[in-house]
């Protein structure tokens, strides 16, 4: 007999089955066995072979291949996946063969019949752990793919799995969307879209005014129609963040609906010259792309706020939805009758959304200006509001506490002018969370959520407000859920879930979330530093000290005692956490601040 000879090797492992195989052979084996046979032949063979892979067995229920390269091996899932799911409309539901896929970069062993050791077995595990048509894979893998575009990775933490010794990090694998990736969101509670309900993305209308300084007024129009339609609650509405990720793109509107996940989707063009405005707008059914309603509108422009009331009210009426008065009231009620004052909130809140010192200021002036306009402006007092906490915030200027001062003065006027103005309860929400006043700030929250039950940022504001109540986990889920109605999420979102998982003490997941933050927002010194002190938790002395050093390049007067001393976190762990991060590495980040108390 011929002695076997073990090979060692690095390779990359893909491991497959069939989702739910036992109650599908048991419902129609036959009908079972020739939708895997036929997948195996038509898809999963070549394609396999394309990516330069090999089958090194069969399994029953599925397969294992072996890839000289992670890169090759995702490609090859996701690929697979995506034909198969191409087929899914072919079967019925309960007959359907999914495949769960699992991807591990590891040493194996193999002989001339199989390969063997901890590479393979982690593969399986994660295989085991995967979606149904998803594709997870170790954090070996994501090293290897993380830097590429065409690659969205959300980290699902670290998991015990069995009979493995150490914890594997895994990572839930996507085809970046081409024209504008989304950003990878690391959740286990990663929202499914969301394609039954009533649902809809208010995409940007076209500025046909043919002056390009008239953009803010149509991106206006946009905003405030995606306002009025998440006032009501059996509707959800995409958040303006993601649906202007699409502003100045040639779109095919199913497309755009499926990677949203809404039923239907209002596009249209606004054309203002002079004292006329021309609204027109088109609702298309996300499915087919046929559409539901279209009208124009030609109007004065004293009268664009009944323009946009009307253009409210028809699209509720096509879509055949009912709503109580109360709810048409909400949806009708407007903090201003000045159109000048209007088309002056409009230019500022355009210029506040680019979030740089200048901006800031800029936006402030042109406020102003609105109140002069009509004083009484409930939206551009919240507005003016939000302008000097974020110079707090940031620390812009030399005197930062007398802008937050100035946020207190303009928050108690914008409270007294409309407690029931939206942009007024987010204002609110915000300068009490700087206060540390977060019983008032949670109130905020959620009046604005009773308001506007579609309210990404009323959703942001309590996972915030959760994670500096010490209330990690809450926070975690609150902040999930912005992605049902805000896929393209901001940046900020990221941070916020990092100090969730830093003040778990889940370190690996934080630094992957941090990291991503700095990915998207180089000049965010606060994930800098969080970055830093994390990797300085994780034994990373090295990268601790390169994140330390480029929190001064980005902000060449940061002070770790000043912005902590800002923080409202009601318990010390986070900030403690973070000095004993820094102090590994071997970091002096200067004197830590007592522990403030918090309402």
């Amino acid at each position: 007999m011929t002695d076997t000879v073990i090979e060692r090797r690095l390779a990359a492992v893909l491991a497959a089955d069939v989702a739910s195989y036992s109650r599908l052979m048991g419902a129609d084996e036959d009908a079972t066995m020739k939708q895997w046979w036929s997948h195996r032949r038509e898809i999963i063979d070549p394609l396999v072979g394309v990516h330069g892979g090999r089958i090194v067995k069969l399994t029953g229920d599925g397969f294992l291949a072996e890839f000289a390269s992670a890169m090759n091996a995702v490609t090859c899932a996701l690929e697979m996946q995506s034909k198969i799911g191409a087929r899914r409309d072919d079967f019925p539901d309960d007959k359907r063969v999914e495949f769960r896929m699992g991807v591990n970069l590891g040493d194996i062993m193999s002989d001339d019949e199989d390969i063997y050791g901890d590479g393979v077995n982690i593969a399986a595990r994660i295989e085991a752990l995967a979606d149904p048509g998803g594709v997870f894979v170790s954090g070996s893998v994501y090293e290897q793919i993380r830097s590429k575009p065409e690659f969205s990775c959300d980290s699902l933490g670290e998991h015990d799995l069995k009979n493995i010794s150490d914890p594997v990090r895994i990572f839930r694998v996507q085809t970046a969307v081409a024209s504008d990736p989304a950003l990878p969101w690391p959740s286990t509670e990663k929202p499914a879209p969301v394609e039954k309900e009533p649902s809809i993305a208010v995409l940007p209308f076209d500025n046909m005014s043919g002056d390009p300084e008239q953009e803010y007024f149509a991106d206006g129009i946009t905003e405030d129609l995606i306002t009025d339609l998440s006032k009501f609650s059996g509707l959800l509405v995409i958040a303006r963040n993601s649906v202007f990720t699409y502003k100045g793109k040639a779109i095919n509107v199913p497309e755009v609906c499926r990677e949203l996940g809404v039923l239907w989707a209002l596009e249209g063009s606004v054309r203002k010259a002079g004292n006329r405005v021309r609204i027109t707008a088109q609702l298309i059914d996300g499915s087919t792309g046929g559409h539901i309603w279209a009208d124009r509108f030609d109007r004065e422009l004293d009268d664009i706020f009944a323009v946009q009331d009307e253009v409210t009210s028809e699209i509720i009426t096509a879509l055949k939805l009912k709503f109580d008065s109360n709810q048409e009231r909400l949806a009708a009620m407007r903090s201003t009758n000045v159109p000048e004052a209007y088309d002056m909130f409009l230019r500022a809140r355009e210029l506040v959304g680019k979030a740089s010192p200048e901006g800031m200021q800029e936006a402030q002036a042109i406020m102003f200006k609105a109140l002069e306009a009509d004083p009484n402006y409930s939206t551009a007092i919240a507005g003016l509001t939000l302008t000097y906490v974020a110079q707090f915030i940031n620390q812009w200027g030399d005197d930062y506490q007398s802008a937050f001062d100035q946020a207190i003065e303009w928050g108690e006027k914008a409270w007294a002018a409309n407690e029931r103005d939206p942009m007024v309860l987010i204002s609110r929400g915000i300068l009490s969370i700087w206060q540390r006043r977060l019983d008032v700030a949670r109130d905020a929250a959620e009046r604005l959520i009773e308001i506007e039950p579609s309210s990404s940022e009323g959703l942001h504001m309590l996972g915030n407000i959760e994670n500096f109540s010490g209330n990690p986990r809450l926070g975690i889920d609150l902040i999930n859920e912005t992605i049902r109605h805000d896929p393209h999420f901001p940046d900020l979102n990221l941070h916020v879930m990092g100090q969730c998982y830093f003040a778990l003490k889940e370190f690996e997941t934080a630094a992957d979330y941090f990291r991503q933050r700095v990915d998207k927002n180089p000049n965010t010194d606060s994930s800098l530093v969080f970055l830093a002190g994390t990797c300085g938790q994780l034994g990373r002395f090295d990268e601790a000290r390169e994140k330390w050093d480029k929190v001064f390049v980005v902000n060449p007067t940061f002070s770790l005692f000043e912005r902590a001393s800002l923080w409202p976190f009601v318990k010390p762990d986070v900030v403690d956490f973070l000095y004993e991060g820094l102090d590994l590495a071997g970091i002096d980040p200067g004197p830590k601040p007592d522990h403030k108390p918090v309402a």
